[in-house]
């Protein structure tokens, strides 16, 4: 039986959390679509490429990898997946971080063509400091 979009999104979240890039490029189209949460104040990424960079610079910036995902509730159709995860890191400044995440992903075959990803970004930005959320543009 072969995976279906809940469990291919999970899976592509399980890779990121753990930095495994390789894994997650596998799973998207080349031109996949990223939007991020609109309090972030970001465009969005187009592209597999850019994705990546972004996604892996965002990771290697903020925390030690591996994380930790704890899917919360997750619901899907043929081509389409949501899940509410709590994601946990240790922060480059060893802090603990932790916040809920909203993922939804839009399958092209078994690859994700598009996804958002939202999250509080004022909690995250007390989390990680002040100094890593100025990078970003959220202090």
């Amino acid at each position: 039986m072969s995976e279906g979009p809940q469990e291919r999104l999970r899976s592509f979240l399980e890779a990121l959390v753990a930095g495994q890039v390789a894994a997650m490029e596998a799973q998207l189209t080349d031109d996949v679509v990223w939007n991020l949460a609109p309090s972030a104040g970001a465009e969005r990424i187009e592209g597999r490429e850019r994705m990546l960079e972004f996604l892996c610079s965002g990771l290697e910036r903020c925390y030690r990898l591996p994380g930790r995902i704890e899917p919360l509730m997750s619901v899907g159709s043929d081509r389409e997946a949501m899940c509410l995860a709590r994601l946990s890191f240790e922060t480059v400044n060893g802090d603990r971080y932790e916040n809920l995440y909203s993922f939804a992903a839009r399958f092209r075959g078994d690859r994700i063509c598009e996804a958002w990803e939202l999250l509080d970004t004022a909690s995250w930005a007390r989390q990680v400091g002040d100094e890593l959320a100025a990078r970003f543009g959220l202090a």
